[in-house]
């Protein structure tokens, strides 16, 4: 028999060397696979837990409009508001709140900026509400502005 001249490698030692860079690349290849997944997977969750947080702050916001209407049609009445203190942040995103009247349905529109989500929540009122209010997250007010400006259900911050 004869034998090919030696190249002074062991055949066996190549063959082990390309099997651990394999190993390593593959095994590379699925961490980041999961960490991208996982990530993303986080991400959702977290925007989710946003959305509900904001849609109660929303409910309580819309439950306060509903009740300054209740007042303000109560009786003759100059002065109509209540005060309620929310946390500055969602899960480390800060919001703001903005009313919007769309045909006969008045909505409590509640955003936060990173991420960005926004919810809406819909209020009964008899009252018009003021497209063009706007506060920020903390201390928010709900007024009645009667006439001569009004008659019209107002947000600001407190």
């Amino acid at each position: 028999m004869i034998r090919p001249p030696s190249t002074g490698f062991n055949d066996r030692s190549v063959s082990f060397v390309v099997n651990y860079v394999l190993v390593i690349a593959i095994t590379a290849v699925l961490i980041t696979g999961i960490i991208i997944a996982g990530g993303s997977f986080v991400e959702d969750q977290r925007e989710q837990v946003i959305a509900g947080e904001m849609r109660i702050i929303g409910n309580h916001i819309a439950g306060n409009l509903e009740q300054v209407d209740r007042y303000a049609r109560a009786g003759p009445t100059s002065e109509a508001y209540i005060n309620q203190s929310f946390s500055t942040d969602v899960t480390g995103s800060t919001w703001s709140v903005e009313l919007d009247e769309r045909g006969d349905t008045s909505q409590v529109v509640v955003n936060s900026t990173r991420p960005e989500v926004s919810v809406r929540v819909n209020a009964t009122t008899q009252i018009s509400v003021d497209d063009d209010s706007y506060a920020d997250s903390g201390k928010i007010s709900v007024v009645y502005e009667p006439p001569p400006s009004g008659p019209v259900l107002v947000i600001r911050d407190a």
